[in-house]
């Protein structure tokens, strides 16, 4: 059984350059590290701690370190299964798969909160080799996608021209 879901605390060296791609799965990044270049379908960041990157299925994205020390977590998952093997979150993958942007911001708290959901995460996952088909797996996934949807000021959003802007809830 391929893996279909998996969390993962990445460290790259210096001078590391992801090259423009995509690929079939749905892909969030935890950025733990400032200053990295990231591109995402037409629009550049330059990463701050805490930030939360959206990637959609075949969405075109690069990462370059410019010689930093990048750490992050990577959150990677085939929606098709995950549909399959928990339809309650379908509602919650949707929503982030349509959400009009790219990138929102956690402050120190937050970090703080969504580092331990992750390490829950990865620990399960772990259990079970990578493979996402236990209930502890689900619920970990789905406390991850939660916490993460309810930083998005989903009031801007809906109210907004712009939707392009920072969508981050002000607290």
């Amino acid at each position: 059984m391929p893996k279909n879901y998996w969390v993962e605390n990445k460290q790259v060296s210096n001078n590391m350059t992801y090259d423009l791609h995509l690929h079939p799965n749905y892909e969030i990044n935890l950025i733990l590290t400032d200053g990295v270049d990231i591109f995402i379908n037409d629009t550049s960041y330059i990463s701050k701690r805490g930030d939360l990157f959206f990637m959609p299925s075949f969405t075109f994205h690069q990462t370059n370190t410019k010689g930093i020390e990048y750490q992050r977590y990577l959150i990677y998952f085939d929606n098709f299964a995950i549909s399959e093997m928990a339809p309650f979150l379908v509602p919650a993958l949707n929503f982030l798969k349509n959400c009009p942007v790219n990138v929102i911001h956690l402050n120190e708290e937050d970090v703080d909160k969504i580092l331990n959901l992750l390490d829950i995460a990865s620990k399960a996952q772990q259990q079970k080799q990578g493979i996402f088909t236990d209930f502890e797996n689900i619920c970990s996934l789905g406390n991850i996608l939660s916490f993460i949807i309810s930083k998005i000021d989903l009031e801007a959003y809906l109210n907004s021209d712009n939707k392009k802007e920072d969508l981050t809830k002000k607290m």
